[in-house]
């Protein structure tokens, strides 16, 4: 599954530092830069299935690399799949930017909800869960995933809440102070981006 850019904007350094760790591996050539950061889900043993790859490829230009397309693991176009992908670019294209709350509001109508992964499609993909919901009544999936920057661990937290039938409600993950969270039964998402001082970030926010 791949999103690619129309107007390359972010450098290489700026998404590390969003990121929070350095990437797992690191090719450089003449006319680009590929970054592959390896998402490990805590408590599973090196080379585990359920690690989940993201590459990031930048193009060249003005001395410097731009960030142009984003792949991630091919597993995940079982359970997400391509019109879901589209129609949440689409949203993200027109969210309601605050640049005071750091927020920017996403439009969910458009991702119909009969495409989204159900409880079981999760479970098949990522494994049981390794982690816990706050007020879980059993309708709850949760997981830490990390990124490896030498001794030390950028972990998400993840929570996926489902209805009886195991059609996904809410999604909530938190990352370095960044928060998403989107709820299904009302089409509405949100982004909430730390603020980027807190991140050590060089560029001003």
């Amino acid at each position: 599954m791949a999103i690619s850019v129309d107007r390359p904007i972010l450098f290489d350094s700026d998404v590390v530092c969003l990121a929070g760790a350095e990437p797992t591996a690191v090719d450089v050539g003449p006319d680009g830069e590929r970054m592959t950061y390896l998402a490990e889900k805590d408590g599973e043993p090196e080379g585990s299935p359920f690690a989940i790859p993201i590459t990031l490829f930048f193009v060249h230009g003005d001395g410097r690399y731009r960030l142009q397309e984003g792949r991630v693991a091919k597993g995940l176009t079982g359970v997400v799949s391509p019109p879901v992908v589209a129609a949440a670019v689409r949203s993200v294209c027109d969210g309601e930017i605050s640049v005071l709350s750091r927020t920017v509001d996403f439009d969910l109508t458009d991702i119909d909800p009969a495409l989204l992964p159900t409880r079981s499609q999760v479970v098949e993909l990522l494994g049981a869960p390794n982690a816990r919901a706050p007020g879980d009544a059993g309708d709850a999936l949760a997981y830490d995933y990390s990124v490896r920057d030498g001794d030390r661990r950028a972990t998400a937290h993840v929570v996926a809440r489902f209805d009886a039938a195991g059609t996904i409600r809410t999604v909530d993950v938190r990352y370095l102070g960044h928060r998403f969270e989107a709820r299904f039964d009302d089409c509405r998402a949100r982004l909430t981006a730390a603020p980027l001082r807190a991140l050590g970030c060089a560029f001003v926010d």
